[in-house]
């Protein structure tokens, strides 16, 4: 995949139909060096973003020569100036004349947006509230302005042009959402490191976001923790952030304290911490997050009798193997068209991600005995018999990625073993729902799992 290593050339263009002349390698190297986004600068300068040092910052190579330099810049060795290209036209960096470049960086899953001075090796930040900025939203407007779609703790995404002669005035563009709702309701999110208690690898932190339930027009009786949903990210190559989601806010609002968990393997923390996951996906990513529950336990944030897990996709993968894995920690989980077998998923799959279960599952020359062998230890349709939580699958009739008999299959097997377990099936939806009143049902059906699972009503 192209955040596990990727090179850089450059060449000279001929015209439509000649050959490239003086291809020359710039940078990057497969399976080690990742490099991200090359961008041709207003002067001719070429601009990138690799993670040889663990981190993706900044390089400049000067037009006419091949010298490639890092802009240094103190304080943020430790911050990722790109993310996973998971789309074409990533663009966390915009040259806006020949010394200034306008950037977002991440650190710790939370956004910043800061001025660079090329030359002098130093930056300023705006002070601009943004703490979370989509991988492809920037563009430049001219020497002194440019765009962004950014969200915040209390304000939804939006379009904002920014003008670097008043760059702490932003102007609003275009919103994404306009509720009308009072800021009053809405749960800021806390990044909270929590110690791995769990799992095979128990060195170093994990990470999540963790909303406290919120709403002024209630207040939980005196002595009582609130239940919690444990969401997961799907990906697995991607992370939560901070800024303002609706749907976090709907389960907060309602009473539910929320988590998000940047499980090992996400991204916005650096090489190292996104590389836990490899040969390690279904074990590192659900320890993380039964780590992370047994920490809001033991910070007395959340009633450990009533913790559910919800996740999508890849997220809901995760929540089958946790599910399986650690049956006694979950009084419910909603898993939405996640997967649950992962030799279907290896064959069944687009072209881009052809590759990339082998490296999230298997060793180097693995044997195909052995990848028959941890294709069946690692897939929730071969434990099913395990799980104790009541369940709810959610998913699409013509999804090929986790075919509806598949879901049935483990209903069976659940409901053998004396289970609770109940299954939508959305009629003409794939993988994952695109029809708003598919949407809206799947909510209304989750709100009505977790009012029976952890409310208990």
């Amino acid at each position: 995949m192209p955040w596990k290593g990727t090179v850089l050339f450059t060449a000279k263009w001929r015209g439509h139909g000649a050959p490239l002349d003086g291809l020359t390698v710039i940078a990057g190297k497969a399976r080690v060096e990742s490099i991200s986004q090359p961008r041709w600068g207003i002067d001719g300068s070429l601009f990138f973003a690799s993670d040889q040092t663990g981190y993706w910052q900044l390089y400049q190579m000067k037009k006419g020569t091949h010298d490639v330099r890092a802009i240094r810049l103190e304080g943020l060795q430790d911050a990722d100036f790109a993310g996973p290209e998971w789309l074409l036209a990533s663009c966390t960096y915009v040259p806006l004349d020949a010394s200034t470049l306008a950037a977002t960086y991440t650190r710790n899953a939370s956004n910043r947006l800061i001025i660079i001075d090329i030359t002098r090796e130093s930056y300023t930040d705006p002070g601009l509230p943004f703490n979370d900025i989509r991988n492809d939203a920037m563009a430049r407007i001219s020497d002194t302005k440019f765009v962004v779609i950014g969200s915040t703790a209390t304000a939804p995404s939006a379009l904002y042009l920014i003008d670097l002669k008043y760059p702490s005035e932003p102007q609003v563009l275009k919103s994404s959402v306009d509720l009308g709702l009072s800021t009053s309701l809405y749960s800021e999110a806390e990044h909270v490191s929590f110690p791995r208690v769990y799992g095979e690898k128990k060195d170093d932190l994990g990470y999540a976001l963790y909303l406290p339930p919120k709403n002024p027009e209630y207040k939980a009786p005196e002595g009582v923790l609130p239940p919690l949903i444990v969401g997961l990210h799907g990906g697995p190559t991607a992370h939560e952030a901070p800024g303002l989601s609706l749907m976090s806010q709907y389960w907060t609002s309602r009473g539910y304290a929320f988590v998000h968990v940047n499980y090992a393997g996400s991204t916005g923390y650096g090489r190292a911490y996104r590389d836990r996951l490899n040969r390690q996906w279904g074990i590192a990513d659900v320890a993380d997050a039964a780590s992370c529950v047994a920490h809001l336990v033991s910070t007395s944030r959340i009633d450990r009798t009533r913790v559910g897990i919800r996740g999508g996709s890849a997220g809901g993968y995760g929540v089958l193997q946790a599910l399986c894995v650690y049956p006694d920690i979950w009084a419910g989980g909603v898993s939405l068209y996640g997967i649950s077998g992962l030799k279907a998923l290896g064959e069944d799959t687009h072209k881009f991600e052809s590759h990339y279960l082998f490296a999230l599952v298997f060793d180097d020359g693995a044997s195909e005995e052995e990848k028959e062998r941890i294709y069946e230890e690692r897939s929730p349709c071969f434990h099913a018999d395990k799980i104790k939580a009541p369940v709810l699958l959610l998913q699409g009739s013509l999804d090929k990625v986790v075919p509806p008999n598949q879901t049935r299959a483990m209903e069976r097997t659940i409901k053998a073993n004396g289970g609770d377990v109940q299954v939508v099936i959305f009629d003409g939806e794939g993988h994952g729902f695109r029809e708003g009143k598919n949407v809206k049902k799947a909510i209304e059906e989750e709100e009505r799992w977790w009012n029976k699972t952890l409310l208990r009503t």
